[in-house]
């Protein structure tokens, strides 16, 4: 009997010991983020996209955010509509323990060299992208963690998505540990921001630039654009109904995009017709061949090489964007777009 009830009362003490021990481990984890969150400020460089999702995402997590803009900006419109308060950068970056380098990763250098280059105090560098770093346009000071918080999505989505409370996936990674708690710091701005709800994946700054940049040229912006121009000329050229040409190579790309994004390239095939399955399998070496990959493979050699970064770089200060803007002006008066502008006022739904 003794015997039994002994064991009852351990098993009910080690039950008590277990629940405070979890208790104590969710308290400890709610603590770090108010000693390292809530008292610090955390400034915003930027209100793009990006970096109006970062501060109204901190902001209605109950953290002190300061918006730090030029006089002349154009955000300071931005900020007032979003009840978002804002400042000189100068001011913001003195004041800020915590700052969130979000504006062009171009104009990073002239706001680094200009306002935190001076700096004595430890403070904590976060970046969305690793651009500045891996090119070395930046040279964080040996006191500063640095960060990598890039959300794979727009600033849109960051935003939406910490507002419909389903969260971003993101990766994340950890360039300088001055404190030795970079990796604290990046889990709760990460949690703040709703930006590791689905998980993130753990990269350094090069991989994730160059694979970022690479993804973007090869195929997201440059690639895919180019393909549908080409496509929409053949059929133009060939005396087809530019508005077919438009609806087929253009149009209906959201829909095959929607369903690689959801099931991967075997939900396409499952999900596309007999025809389109044999035809696209059997062709599309024809359209995208070797010539291609090699073509890639120069581009990726020209990114890891720094080849692109001095040629954007040189772009922004030595030319202003001349060039840049030649380019967008030339895609605007295309035929391609002409056609699309018309037919996209009458077929997609405007919420």
């Amino acid at each position: 009997m003794f015997v039994l009830a002994f064991v009852y009362l351990k098993r009910v003490l080690t039950s008590f010991f277990i629940i405070d021990i979890m208790k104590t481990n969710i308290h400890s984890k709610q603590e770090n983020i108010e000693r390292h969150l809530q008292k610090p400020t955390i400034a915003i460089i930027g209100y793009g996209p990006m970096g109006r999702a970062f501060a109204l995402n901190l902001r209605d997590s109950g953290y002190n955010v300061l918006v730090g803009l030029r006089k002349s900006s154009k955000s300071i419109e931005s900020c007032k509509k979003d009840h978002v308060t804002y400042s000189s950068i100068e001011e913001a970056v003195e004041k800020a323990k915590i700052i969130c380098m979000l504006c062009s990763d171009i104009a990073m250098k002239e706001v680094y060299d200009k306002y935190l280059k001076k700096i004595r105090e430890n403070k904590v560098l976060v970046f969305a992208h690793g651009f500045a770093i891996t090119y070395n346009l930046i040279k964080p000071k040996k006191n500063f963690d640095v960060i990598l918080l890039a959300p794979k999505g727009t600033g849109k989505a960051v935003r939406d998505n910490y507002v419909n409370d389903t969260g971003t996936f993101c990766l994340m990674a950890v360039h300088q540990n001055a404190s030795g708690r970079a990796w604290e710091y990046a889990n709760e701005l990460a949690n703040a921001l709703k930006l590791n709800k689905k998980g993130f994946l753990k990269t350094t700054f090069r991989e994730e630039t160059i694979t970022d940049i690479f993804g973007e040229q090869a195929v997201l912006c440059g690639g895919v654009s180019q393909l549908i121009k080409y496509a929409y000329e053949t059929l133009v050229e060939n005396g087809y109904d530019k508005r077919l040409a438009y609806l087929e190579v253009l149009h209906e790309l959201k829909l095959t995009v929607d369903i690689i994004h959801e099931q991967g390239l075997t939900g396409l095939w499952n999900n596309v017709s007999l025809t389109a399955k044999y035809g696209s399998l059997t062709n599309r070496d024809k359209i995208i061949s070797k010539d291609v990959k090699n073509n890639m493979k120069r581009l990726l050699k020209d990114i890891e090489s720094y080849a692109f970064a001095k040629s954007i770089t040189e772009e922004f200060y030595k030319h202003y964007s001349k060039n840049l803007h030649k380019l967008i002006k030339e895609e605007e008066k295309s035929d391609l777009e002409k056609t699309g502008k018309v037919l996209r006022e009458k077929i997609i739904e405007k919420n």
